[in-house]
This record gives C-alpha cells, structure tokens and sequence, in this order.
C-alpha cells in the first residue's frame, strides 16, 4: 500500500496515501459547511493551504480531485488551477457577497467610497461567473446569493443547459416592493438531474420543466404574478418523491384581493409518501388552507408553520377533514400549547407541539403571532385541531400572565377528554382548583391520572380538594352514574411555594404518589 514516508519523524507522513485523503476530505467537508458564514482562509483556501504543509502533502492533494470540487470567491484568482486539479469532476460553485469582502480586503477598506466599491464587485463577480459559464457539464451545485442590481449577470448561468446540476440555491435581495416577473425560463428547461431546488427572492415560472422529479423544494420571498396556486399544486405532483417542502413569504396574484374567497381545490388530492418535512412561513391564510385541503402529508412527516394575525381555526377550517389530509394528525398522542409574550410589548404569539408520545417525536410545530391582548383567540380555537387520539396535554404561560381565559380552557379541556396527563404551568395553572375539582357527575378530564403543577399559586387546602375529589368519588358521583372512575395516581409539584411537607404527606394518605420539587 502506498505511502508518504518522506518524513518518518512524524506519525502522519506515515499514514496510507488513502487514509489521508480521508482526514483532508473530511476536514474539508467542516470547511465547506462554515464557508457561508464568512470563514477566514484557512477555512474557504483549505486545498492550497494543504500544498503550502510539505512536498509530500502537495502531491497528495493534487492527486486527489475530490479536494477541488468547491468554488467560491475566496479561490476565485485560482480558478484555473482548482479546475486543472479538479480532474474533470462535478464543481459546487458558491457566491456569496460577504465572502468576497473577506477575499480582496481591498474592498472591505472602500465599502464606504460607493461607485467604486460595485464597480469592483461587479467586476469580480463578472469574472467569476465568465470563468465558469462553459463548464456547464460540470455543474453539480450552484449556490448564489447577489444583490438585485446584479442578478443580470446570472443570466448567462441561465441561458444554458444544466445536465448534471443536482442542486439549485439561488438568493437575490431584493428591497421591500420590488417585484421578479415570473415567465423566465432558465437552463432552457433542461436539468434532468435536478433534486433539490432553493429561490429566495427569485422568481420563475412554475410551469418550468426543471421543477419535476425534486426531493426538495424551498420557495420564499416571491410573488407570483403569473403562476397560480393550482400550478403549484401541478408541480408537487410531478415530485413523488420529495422529502421536504418549504414556503415562505410567498404571494399569488391568482388568490385575489385580500378578503376574497378561498380558491376551490384542486380536483386532484397530491399524495406526497415520501416527505419528512413541511415547513409554511408567513403564508396567507387562503393559502394555508388551499394546501392542506390539496396535499396528503403522511404520517412520517413533521409539519411547522409560522404564521400572523390568524387563528388555528383560519387555517383548519371544520369542514377540511385533517384524518384525509394530515396523516401524522393520528399520531399525535401529546400536545404541548406556551403562550409567551415577544419582550416588546407589541405581539404575543402561541406555540403549539405535537409528538407521538410524551416525550417522542415531534410531529406538529405550530406558531401563531397576534397583537397583544388577542392571544386568547388561538386559544379559543385549539379545538379545531381535530386531535381525538390525545392523552397527554401540557399547557403552560410564560412570563406569568394570564393569557388564558376561564371559557378557553373549559373548552380546551373539554375538546381533549381522553387525557391521563395534564400539565399546567404559570398563568395557565391558576384554573387547576376551579377546573379539575370534580364537583358533580359531569366534570373535566374523567381519565386523569396524572397532574403536574408548576409556577402555580395554588393553596394546600384548594389542593387537597382537588386530589380528595380525585381519589373519592363515592360522596360527589351518584351511584347510578355511568361515567368511568378514573383516580389520580400521580401528582407532581414544581414552584408551588404554599405547599410544605405537611401538605405533601397528607396528600399521600390518599393514596396519590407525590413527585415534589423541595429545593422551591
């Protein structure tokens, strides 16, 4: 087996020429993965850094291709000499504006000076991109983040086939109100090998042939003049097997004025087996609701959404069957809802979790943003969740406000009966006494049998009813009631500063474990 042995002193010039190109490879890959972030040299010129160690290590970075495959504007002076060692392999080639300040300082010093700052930039981008333009059939990934006043110079990447390309990340940033017409075309419609699309802040048209056969497709800051929802319905059904779906920030002139009518769905359901990830971000409310009446999320697959001034029931509309469309909605077995307030005094927003089990999988990732004082509202529609299969809920305010009223969590409480676990937390714990204290035959939560306190002002005598009526039902029940017997068993207490020692051992003759946080 071959080997450096130029330099016995030391163990590494002794390694296999192949376990080395490994350890480089590998170290190379940490590189890459930071470079986007404004790396310094020794990250973004690792390859040349490797030739400048020793003669021995020179020639086994030349002879080894797969350390030349990334270029970025940091080697762009080295263009010809990455290519030359790249020896004819598939290039990821990356632009990113910052990256170029930290290449040529000389424009870091003139940032301030104006005209003659874009006129270097433009020149180097120009000439990065000129470099590159006719190794079409070498493109394997094509990363590019460019101001507006630049995006012109991409089009010669767009005017040719791409018959290699496997990935496409493109960025323009654009000012508030500027707007990208959605009929381009780009690598004449022909990327055979395309899987994974990414446009921030560019648009094209949805009817391009290149948006077929994708595993994974990111949307985000467009506005679709041209193109329509249904034609992105189009497109997802022509992607079988994609795994992840990310939109955001998007528009569609075809949904109408704001307080339109929400566009009828498609006359197909897209069935999507393949997908892990769902992620809507500052979408609208039509839009929301048009996807999920469209597409079939399997069950595997975790959803987020991030959205603003809408409630759970704008989104989830009673007459959307959520069992056809959203199949990890059956999986979901524990909800976790905090309600939390944004520091600044502007905006309180709801977060909502779903998991496969208490302490399993996430499932659901919901976030709802509203004006200050009207998060009672996405309380008030968690129901409209459709969630029948869960067991364990945990609800909790922070900081301690209260957020919740007494008819949201009546009605939330009421929309969950098959619960064994509760959690209360904060604001949220100041109704346990009035809510879960069984008072006649008809009381929340008939299962319970676990209940967990923290944050919460709660007085020993109020708690002592609540677990008395929880564990001796033969005074409050009627013997003729149909209605399960479920007692506490397990009581668990946190940050509850009138509970004591006394209280906990009198809890406990009642035949209910107590799990007491003593250091509060």
């Amino acid at each position: 087996m071959p080997s450096i042995a130029q330099a016995p002193s030391s163990a590494i010039y002794r390694l296999p020429v192949e376990i080395l190109v490994i350890i480089f490879e590998d170290a190379l890959e940490e590189y890459n993965s930071h470079s986007h972030f404004g790396s310094s040299h020794v990250h973004t010129r690792a390859p040349l850094n490797l030739m400048r160690v020793s003669k021995a290590w020179r020639d086994v970075a030349q002879g080894a291709p797969e350390l030349w495959r990334q270029i970025d504007p940091a080697v762009a002076q080295f263009v010809p000499t990455f290519l030359a060692c790249s020896k004819g392999r598939s290039l990821d080639i990356i632009w990113f504006p910052h990256s170029v300040y930290l290449s040529y300082p000389c424009l870091v010093s003139r940032a301030n000076t104006g005209s003659m700052m874009d006129l270097k930039y433009f020149e180097r981008i120009y000439y990065f991109v000129q470099s590159l333009e006719r190794l079409e059939n070498r493109w394997r990934v094509l990363d590019f983040t460019v101001h507006l006043e630049y995006e012109p110079i991409l089009d010669t990447f767009f005017a040719l086939p791409a018959p290699h390309l496997e990935t496409l990340r493109l960025t323009v940033e654009r000012a508030i109100g500027e707007e990208d017409a959605d009929s381009r075309s780009i690598f004449t419609s022909y990327a055979p090998l395309l899987q994974e699309v990414q446009l921030t802040g560019i648009c094209i048209s949805l009817s391009s042939p290149i948006l077929c056969g994708l595993s994974q497709l990111h949307l985000e800051c467009i506005h679709f003049i041209q193109s329509t929802v249904f034609q992105l319905i189009h497109v997802l059904s022509a992607c079988p097997a994609l795994s992840e779906l990310s939109l955001s920030s998007l528009l569609f002139s075809s949904l109408g004025p704001e307080g339109a009518s929400s566009p009828s769905p498609s006359l197909w359901r897209v069935s999507l087996p393949c997908l892990k990830e769902v992620y809507y971000h500052r979408l609208h409310q039509r839009l929301v609701r048009f996807l999920f009446a469209s597409i079939i999320v399997p069950s595997t697959a975790r959803l987020t959404i991030d959205l603003r001034h809408v409630t759970i029931a704008d989104i989830f509309p009673a007459h959307i069957n959520l069992e056809q469309n959203l199949f990890n909605i059956h999986r979901v077995r524990a909800l976790t809802v905090v309600s939390c307030n944004d520091g600044w005094g502007g905006t309180d927003y709801c977060e909502v979790f779903g998991r496969d089990e208490k302490r399993g999988a996430e499932l659901m990732s919901l976030r709802f943003e509203v004006r200050q004082g009207l998060l009672d509202t996405v309380h008030m529609s968690l129901p409209s969740l459709q969630l029948p299969h869960v067991t364990s809920l945990y609800i909790g305010v922070f900081p301690h406000r209260s957020f919740w009223t007494s008819i949201a969590m009546a009605q939330v409480l009421d929309s969950f009966p098959n619960i064994t676990s509760l959690g209360l937390s904060g604001g949220a714990a100041r109704f346990a006494s009035y809510k879960l204290t069984v008072r006649n035959a008809s009381y929340f939560c008939p299962l319970l049998e676990e209940l967990e306190l923290d944050d919460s002002h709660i007085t020993k005598t109020a708690l002592l009813r609540l677990v008395k009526s929880r564990t001796t039902f033969d005074q409050l029940l009627p013997s003729t009631s149909t209605q399960e017997r479920v007692p506490l068993r397990l009581l668990k207490l946190s940050e509850c500063k009138a509970i004591n020692r006394a209280t906990v051992s009198a809890l406990e003759e009642m035949g209910v474990k107590v799990e007491w946080d003593k250091s509060t």
